[in-house]
């Protein structure tokens, strides 16, 4: 160690040995004389300096010592002492009086402070002998003292000199051996003061880990290097060595000079240098290790978390994966999704080739059918070393439920390449595959519904639609029966049914009592599960059938027509795909239906097309004959009269005769006429005030001779006292000439023909009775029809061309009334009734100024027509607005007009109208769209005529189901639109 550590050594009673020669030769203090005895017989002599002022005293000294040693005398203690630190001596041997003194000096400095001195000292001095001993002297000798004495004092003290010499050099070893490991060790060590916490020694360990050189530590504290991270430690530290004498083995932190923190483990022990107590403190960088625990920690922290994650990822993983933990595979264990699908714990063995009592028996694996034993399936494979991959297999459990499962399988291996497992990971393609067999069904049942179609295309009947669609319904849903039924009314028909035997086919049943009924009514499929617990099924009628389940589907989108069902025999729940097949089969069904129905209304069509040219080639041969009949009367008396060879009362005869075929050839022709005119709607009526019975007496009269001439009895019954009407007078009388000939021409004679008259409300009703040949009631819907005839063969017992009632009912009709006829059957007479709106009494006068109008078109008369009417004219042309406005206006109307809807509504707000006229067809708001309007607002009331060119009959239905009163055909005759207007108003005021 250095000087510093020598001194403290050597008060702490540690003798160093003083001087470069004793240095160099070491005294082993057990053989010192051995020692001493080599050294001299090498002729190295111990150098020994005297000290003494007596000159006898020195020689006697020299003399008895200088053939062992080297002896150099000195009288005084003053020069003596240059000359010790010069020669450098192995003893002193020094009088007392000048001894003391140079004992201090040579104690004082640090070269000579371990010489050996030995005091003379007369024995009265013995004291001071004793003082110089204390004082640091190895020995003292007593004068006298003999040259035995001398040689023995000097001989001990050199011996003991020799063992201090060696216990020095050892202890120098022992602390050179300490300073290197001191230095050398990999642990920092630190010597510190107790006393005032100062570093006394730092190693090299020290400075390498804390940054700080040996000269900057030593003499500071630990505490002012900023050592100790957390600075109470440092107090902690040196308080528990000075209770307890150490420390072993305690964790603190540190800080280099660079601020880097350090991890140590802490050992100190109490020691004392120079007499000081001081602690060895002992330090062990466990730093690294501390990070490599940590990072071990940490390790294991990822190796565990990654653990987890691992489990958690295998357990959140749609994939089934199984692990086989040895080789023959005795324990297979799998993730949750394996074990859930298996319905085995996660926890428990899947292998099938575990121990019998841990086996999992619950299911089967098979593959295309064969079941697979455990060493066939693929991780078993897998456990022998041979990778399978694209694998498919089937588990089948004991309940019947199948999973299709396909993936992988691989060996696992140990380090050294031996197979140690196995893993495998599949996945559950159940629905994959259910989705593909789906897809091939859909495919397979979208062919069949593709060839149901194609084989309806060529069903014309019913029969043949019911078969194919059964069929059909059977085959796509599996079902054991099938039906067809059809709504007639508020009954069904079981048009096809092959549940059982078949059961119900051809029956009817009530539409509220079946379940084909229900779902028409209801306009709904049914699905039931099991009939006999569902309340709507009459289970009495299912008791002989072997059905418990169906699926019924109404035929036809709004208002069924049909129903389609379909059985099974077994509880079953038809799916959502088969429900919709059905309905697939129920629109087909719909579409065939609806082929029939317009195959058989084209056939229908085509036989009436057919009877139609029957009918008009009928007809053209009646006209022939009708025609040609008078004309060969004509004809023949007219040669006849032509030769003059007939006498005057042939020749009258002859007259009438051409006179009544003419006559009755003049009617045919009329009538053809008329029909043309009503066929191309240029029928028009002469209108003005009528009184009916007027005009019935009147055609009596003409009718009168033909029923007398044939014995018929003519009778006319009125019991009306208003006959009014507004009609033609002329077309009134062809209406009641027509039904008179008509039932004169079929009452044999002695019959009877009854007209009667009577007002009901505000109609009157004509009713022409007759006693004659009936009707057949099958006849009666054709009555009016043209060119019908109940009885057209060339054998026919009356003539004419069947026009004559066509026109009474459109004659009727022109004048607003209706017709009808009523027969009890053949022989039975007939009765024909003619409906035709009343006119009011009061107004009498003003309907003779309507006559005169009507008579003489428009006049100057007509001022008093529409006296005090008030008249809307709606319409988009202006020609049309003021014609109209014309017209009306000088018949004496107040007359508004407007061009368009909005305008009409806002002067209907504005003014009282008693009538409006509007067009139809306008920009904007069409007239129908205008009276809609008009029938909201409060001029909810207020009559309207359409007058429009859309002329069809579809239009007028229109006209009159939108709001108007009257629908009166472009162009207009002036007479005829004034007298719709104040027949109109006049209606209007009497209903109100």
């Amino acid at each position: 160690m250095n000087s510093r550590k020598r001194k403290a050594n050597r008060s702490a009673s540690d003798v160093w040995p003083g001087g470069r020669d004793a240095a160099e030769r070491p005294i082993n203090g057990g053989a010192g004389g051995a020692a001493l005895h080599s050294s001299i017989s090498a002729g190295e002599k111990m150098k020994i300096i005297v000290v003494c002022d007596d000159a006898d005293g020195r020689n006697s000294i020299q003399q008895s010592l200088g053939t062992l040693y080297d002896v150099v005398a000195v009288s005084d203690g003053q020069p003596a002492l240059p000359l010790i630190e010069q020669q450098r001596p192995d003893l002193v041997l020094a009088d007392d009086l000048d001894g003391l003194g140079l004992l201090k000096e040579l104690r004082a400095s640090q070269n000579t402070a371990a010489l050996p001195l030995i005091l003379m000292s007369d024995r009265t001095e013995e004291a001071r002998c004793v003082e110089g001993v204390q004082a640091g002297a190895d020995d003292y000798l007593l004068k006298p003292f003999s040259s035995h004495e001398l040689l023995h004092r000097v001989n001990r003290v050199f011996k003991l000199v020799a063992c201090q010499r060696a216990e020095a050099t050892a202890l120098h070893k022992s602390e050179e051996r300490f300073d290197k490991a001191f230095n050398a060790s990999p642990f920092v060590m630190t010597i510190s003061s107790l006393k005032t916490g100062n570093l006394v020694e730092v190693n090299e360990m020290f400075v390498h880990l804390t940054g700080y050189t040996r000269e900057e530590a030593i003499g500071r504290t630990t505490a002012e290097l900023g050592v100790w991270a957390t600075p109470q430690d440092r107090e902690a530290e040196l308080a528990l060595v000075q209770q307890q004498g150490r420390i072993r083995n305690a964790e603190y932190k540190f800080k280099t000079r660079f601020g880097q923190e350090l991890i140590g483990i802490l050992s100190a022990e109490l020691i004392e240098v120079d007499g000081e107590p001081c602690a060895l403190t002992v330090i062990a960088d466990v730093t690294k290790h501390k990070q490599a625990e940590k990072s071990l920690r940490e390790n294991q922290e990822r190796e565990r978390a990654r653990t987890e994650e691992l489990e958690a990822l295998m357990n959140a993983v749609p994939a089934l994966v199984w692990l086989a933990h040895d080789p023959a595979c005795s324990v297979i264990t799998g993730n949750r999704a394996a074990s859930e699908l298996l319905q085995v714990g996660e926890k428990e063995n899947h292998s099938l080739s575990a121990p019998a009592e841990e086996q999992p028996r619950h299911f089967k694996v098979f593959k295309d059918g064969q079941e697979l034993q455990p060493h066939e399936l693929p991780v078993q494979i897998a456990a022998r070393g041979r990778e399978v991959r694209n694998f498919e297999e089937e588990v089948v459990f004991n309940n019947g439920q199948r999973r299709s499962l396909y993936g992988h399988a691989v060996p696992l291996r140990d380090s050294s390449g031996q197979v140690r497992g196995a893993v495998s990971a599949f996945v559950d393609i159940t629905e994959r595959k259910r989705a593909e067999e789906e897809r091939e069904r859909r495919y397979h049942d979208g062919l069949k519904l593709t060839e149901t179609n194609r084989a309806l295309v060529g069903a014309f009947k019913i029969e043949q639609v019911t078969a194919i669609i059964c069929r059909a319904a059977r085959e796509l849903t599996n079902a054991q029966g099938a039906s067809f039924v059809l709504r007639e009314g508020d009954r069904v028909r079981y048009v096809y049914e092959d549940s059982v035997s078949p059961l119900w086919a051809g029956q009817e049943f009530p539409l509220d009592k079946c379940i084909s009924g229900w779902a028409m009514r209801e306009d709904q499929q049914v699905v039931i599960e099991d009939i006999y617990q569902d309340a709507r099924v009459p289970h009495a009628a299912y008791a002989d059938t072997f059905v418990q389940s169906l699926l019924m589907t109404p035929v036809g989108p709004g208002m069924p027509v049909a129903a389609i069902g379909v059985y099974w025999d077994k509880k079953y729940r038809a799916s959502e795909y088969e429900i919709e097949l059905l309905g697939s089969l129920a629109s087909a069904a719909d579409l065939a239906l609806a082929s029939v129905r317009a195959y058989a209304e084209s056939r229908q069509a085509r036989a009436l097309a057919e009877e139609a040219n029957r009918l008009k080639d009928d007809f053209l041969a009646t006209v022939s004959h009708e025609l040609r009949t008078p004309l060969n009367g004509i004809l023949g008396w007219a040669k006849l009269l032509q030769v003059g060879k007939l006498s005057p009362e042939k020749t009258q005869h002859a007259l009438e005769t051409i006179e009544r075929n003419a006559r009755s050839q003049n009617r045919l022709i009329e009538d053809l006429l008329d029909v043309s005119r009503i066929i191309s709607g240029k029928m028009q009526l002469d209108l003005r005030p009528v009184d009916l019975p007027t005009i019935i007496e009147a055609a009596l009269n003409v009718v009168r001779p033909t029923a007398d001439a044939k014995g018929v009895g003519l009778y006319f019954v009125q019991h009306a006292e208003n006959t009014m009407l507004i009609g033609d007078g002329e077309r009134l009388q062809q209406i009641v000439w027509n039904l008179l000939a008509n039932a004169i021409k079929f009452t044999p004679r002695d019959g009877s023909v009854l007209v009667e008259l009577e007002a009901i409300h505000s109609h009157l009703e004509l009713t022409v009775s007759d006693t004659g040949a009936g009707i057949n009631p099958a006849f009666l819907p054709y009555v009016f029809d043209r060119f019908r005839q109940a009885d057209s063969s060339i054998t026919r017992p009356h003539g004419g061309l069947g026009l004559g009632l066509a026109i009474v009912r459109h004659l009727t009709e022109l004048h607003g009334g209706t017709v009808h006829v009523q027969s009890p059957g053949e022989g039975e007479g007939s009765s024909f009734t003619v409906l035709l709106p009343l006119v009011n009494a009061g107004r009498r006068s003003a309907d003779s100024h309507i006559s005169v109008a009507l008579q003489q078109g428009v006049s100057e008369d007509q001022s008093l027509q529409l006296e005090g009417l008030r008249l809307l004219i709606v319409d988009d042309e202006p020609d049309a607005r003021d014609l109209l406005f014309s017209m009306l206006k000088s018949s004496g109307a107040d007359v508004i007009t407007a061009e368009s809807s909005i305008k009409g509504l806002k002067v209907l707000s504005e003014h009282p109208i008693q009538v409006i006229i509007s067009d139809i067809e306008m920009p904007g708001e069409d007239g129908y769209t205008f009276i809609r309007k008009v029938r909201q607002s409060d001029s909810q009331d207020t009559p309207a005529i359409a007058l429009t060119a859309h002329t069809r009959a579809e239009d007028r239905v229109r006209a009159l189901a939108a709001g108007f009163q009257s629908h009166v055909p472009k162009p207009v005759e002036p007479a005829e639109l004034i007298a719709v207007i104040a027949n109109l108003h006049r209606q209007y005021k009497s209903s109100s």
